[in-house]
């Protein structure tokens, strides 16, 4: 199980700086943020269970709906808030390697690569589905917001990580 394969499994390159990540940390597993290791991104699709369950593809749709269980009645189709093309272009347009808690445990920010091998995040907050739909997800459809590096959103989450630790240091006082 490799990178070949990942890239054979999502339908397009894996990004030189994702394949770096990997040859050289592999993973970031803190309890704040988790970029997920190559295994447990291929795990997916040799149906091992995460913590959460199984996920259908590693596109972003689905990886936010495998961290809640797989759930979320905004993110299935049969519920009317989206239309599965709209699901299944997501998916394909943009793969999810990981998220971080920049707020609290109600909300993540995942870590997302698209086909030009750029990186984003899209921010959810499970009481703010109908902002994500109009906001975030719509212009997705229509073009790729990714403007970031790795490096730069392994950063933010870091510095996610370090507020949040302190703030729990500021509650314990």
């Amino acid at each position: 199980m490799g990178i070949a394969e990942l890239s054979m499994r999502v339908a397009m390159p894996v990004p030189d700086e994702l394949q770096a990540f990997y040859l050289t940390i592999g993973s970031l597993h803190c309890r704040t943020a988790h970029l997920y290791a190559l295994p447990e991104l291929l795990g997916s699709f040799h149906g091992v269970p995460t913590t959460y369950g199984v996920a259908n593809s590693l596109g972003i749709i689905d990886m936010i709906r495998l961290r809640w269980g797989n759930r979320r009645f905004e993110f299935d189709p049969a519920e009317g808030y989206i239309k599965q093309a709209e699901v299944d272009a997501l998916n394909a347009a943009y793969i999810c390697i990981g998220r971080y808690m920049p707020d609290d445990e109600e909300s993540a920010r995942y870590v997302y690569f698209d086909q030009q091998g750029n990186f984003g995040t899209i921010f959810y907050r499970q009481d703010a589905s109908d902002e994500l739909y109009a906001d975030d997800l719509l212009p997705m459809l229509a073009t790729s917001p990714a403007n970031q590096t790795l490096s730069e959103i392994i950063l933010d989450a870091m510095r996610a990580a370090v507020r949040l630790y302190r703030d729990d240091e500021d509650d314990d006082e």
